[in-house]
């Protein structure tokens, strides 16, 4: 069934979220930090269009497929992006301020 390969997918990405959530919070570097929350972004925008657009669910309203993963999908990648474009503010704003207190030191 064509939902089990869209299950498959999700579960990849799961791990590669899971590996770059890791990264994320053992580098140190805030510019380093802002890429990831853009390839986060990235990642959760196309996620939400897995199940039932790139990858099309049982026809049957019914099915868990329909229920749960297409609905928890969009949930969790709403979420995500959410707390990932937070991310990317706070992080772009650690960059600018310590940028500028490189400016003020070099005068």
């Amino acid at each position: 069934m064509s939902c089990h390969w869209a299950g498959e997918v999700l579960g990849a990405a799961a791990i590669l979220l899971t590996v770059l959530s890791l990264a994320h919070i053992i580098i140190p570097d805030e510019k380093i930090k802002t890429g990831m929350g853009v390839s986060f972004a990235c990642i959760s925008l196309f996620l939400l269009f897995i199940p039932g657009n790139i990858i099309s669910l049982c026809a049957d309203p019914s099915m868990s497929c329909k229920k749960g993963t297409a609905l928890w999908t969009t949930v969790f990648m709403l979420a995500l992006l959410f707390v990932t474009i937070a991310d990317i503010i706070v992080y772009l704003n650690q960059v600018n301020k310590n940028k500028h207190k490189r400016e003020k030191t070099e005068k």
